[in-house]
């Protein structure tokens, strides 16, 4: 919390949140989670997630095993019993001098990179779930999103379900960090300006901008990807500099490559599925210089953005169909025929370029 989020109190963790409220079309940015919508409407959403997961260094008197055996069966997750016997032995060393350390043992808390903090935070969070359908929880890691749709200005849904998570937090010793949270308002529709409740969590107010940076990938309140592509462009030419001195030590063809897909392409085409087909065509033009340099340092020719693009969109989809249990398998129906799928339908240019719309024209094209 403001003013207070360096002290230390017991048995509280500290929980950034980044605040989101989203209007207009939304299926074009739900696509990436797991959901969708259509119409005119408003979105407000709640993204953020704790600085510290269970166990965090604020958080002295904590024992994570000790909850998670109110809500779990010991003889069905047996990796708890694992998780207690690791904290129980640890065992660090605290250096004054050179010369003198004194031991510490510890039984709680979790070790800055453990294996485990991902773990306890998906067990511990396991609890946290919207109220109404509305609204989408979405945790990764330790970010949380929480995505509302707003319609007919009712923003209700919306506010109650923030209020929710606040009182969770709570309830779970968990403390919101107001400071990092950030509210943002994607409206596409042509009407009139709309007015917004301000989003308060514990009397202070949300700070509201009009863009966001999640998971690698920069959101604007228009959903226009130049801000993004300009930042993976200045990043890929960065990283053709190692590519020209490793050209310049005469290694192989084959090695070059393989620097190129693991530094250069990696980053080109992180979350591609998500903003690759409402990018500009000069955002493409753009991305697709820096291949180009690529290839002349290699001297070989490297699959270009489109081709990677329907590739991405192709196994991600074919993963949708197989998987019964995902949201959106229901937007995957076979014709007839059996052959081909069902097109969606898309009023908007926008709709029609984003993801489930490409991944079934990409699937029937494969087929």
């Amino acid at each position: 919390m403001p003013g207070t989020k360096n002290k230390k109190r017991k048995g509280k963790k500290r929980h950034n949140c980044s605040s989101t409220a989203l209007a207009g079309k939304p299926s074009i940015l739900l696509g990436t989670l797991h959901a969708t919508t259509t119409g005119e409407s408003a979105i407000g959403g709640f993204w953020g997630g704790p600085e510290c997961g269970p166990g965090s260094d604020t958080a002295e008197s904590y024992r994570p095993t000790s909850d998670f055996r109110n809500w779990y069966d010991d003889e069905q997750y047996p990796v708890l019993d694992s998780a207690e016997t690791y904290y129980s032995s640890m065992d660090y060393r605290d250096y004054g001098t050179r010369e003198e350390y004194s031991h510490v043992s510890l039984c709680t808390g979790a070790p800055q990179g453990c294996v485990l903090s991902p773990l306890l935070y998906s067990l511990y969070t396991y609890n946290c779930t919207a109220t109404s359908s509305s609204n989408i929880i979405v945790k990764f890691a330790d970010d949380t999103v929480v995505v509302g749709l707003i319609s007919d200005n009712d923003e209700r849904a919306y506010l109650e379900e923030i209020k929710h998570l606040e009182n969770w937090c709570q309830e779970n010793n968990l403390l919101l960090n107001v400071s990092k949270t950030k509210e943002l308002i994607v409206d596409c529709s042509k009407k009139q300006e709309r007015h917004y409740q301000p989003v308060r969590i514990s009397g202070t107010t949300v700070e509201r901008v009009d863009s966001f940076r999640y998971l690698g990938v920069h959101i604007l309140q228009d959903l226009s990807w130049s801000r993004h592509t300009s930042s993976l462009a200045k990043k890929a030419r960065q990283r053709l500099y190692h590519l020209r001195r490793l050209r310049d030590f005469r290694l192989p063809s084959k090695v070059l490559r393989n620097f190129y897909t693991c530094t250069i392409e990696s980053i080109l085409t992180g979350n591609i599925t998500v903003w690759f087909g409402n990018s500009t065509k000069q955002d493409r033009q753009a991305l697709q210089r820096v291949v180009r340099s690529a290839e002349r340092i290699t001297h070989s020719e490297l699959p270009d953005l489109q081709t990677t693009y329907y590739k991405r969109c192709q196994t991600k989809a074919r993963k949708i169909v197989k998987d019964p249990t995902h949201p959106n398998n229901r937007l995957f129906s076979l014709l007839r025929s059996g052959r081909c799928f069902r097109s969606l339908k898309a009023k908007t240019e926008r709709l029609k370029r984003s993801f489930f719309p490409q991944a079934i024209r990409a699937l029937n094209q494969g087929n």
